[in-house]
């Protein structure tokens, strides 16, 4: 099984407005944790999670790109977004 060092989100069963807080909720708690990704679980399905996980990330201040997972890690029914952290210095 392969090791992510990111966390991950699923919204499988949630309601559109329910999984839009939820993912806020999880980039915020990803970007204090120092995660520079995130993968969001949203399924195939009819598309309806697909787009308001798109939606948030398009209007996220700190989402800086964000494309569809690798096959191996759910393909078109999942998402891995780049997020914008910043650094601490050393």
């Amino acid at each position: 099984m392969l090791r992510r060092d990111y966390p991950e989100i699923d919204l499988h069963g949630m309601f559109a407005e329910e999984a839009r807080d939820q993912l806020e909720r999880a980039i915020a708690a990803a970007i204090k944790e120092g995660h520079t990704n995130i993968r969001i679980i949203h399924g195939k399905g009819t598309g309806i999670l697909r787009r308001e996980v798109q939606d948030v990330l398009r209007c996220h201040p700190k989402v800086l790109t964000w494309q569809s997972a690798s096959p191996f890690d759910g393909g078109e029914g999942a998402t891995v977004a780049a997020l914008e952290v910043k650094r601490r210095p050393r």
